[in-house]
């Protein structure tokens, strides 16, 4: 069976995760899921990332956005 071409092909749609318990911050398993997506679907490693964070730094969620960086 070969795989369909769209999931060989990097991904050009963000993704993103949320903690569980947002007034705790996202586990250190919840980012480690994210990140294996991200790179399951062909996010390039140097994609910017954006936090959403709570009073104490807790990190509630993060999205992940697959353009390149430019140069500065």
């Amino acid at each position: 069976m070969q795989t369909p071409d769209h999931l060989n092909r990097p991904s050009n749609v963000g993704l993103s995760g949320t903690a569980s318990d947002r007034k705790q911050g996202m586990t250190l398993d919840e980012l480690g899921s994210l990140v294996t997506k991200a790179h399951r679907l062909g996010t390039p490693g140097d994609s910017p990332i954006f936090a959403d964070v709570g009073w104490s730094q807790q990190v509630r969620s993060i999205n992940v956005r697959p353009e390149k960086r430019t140069q500065p």
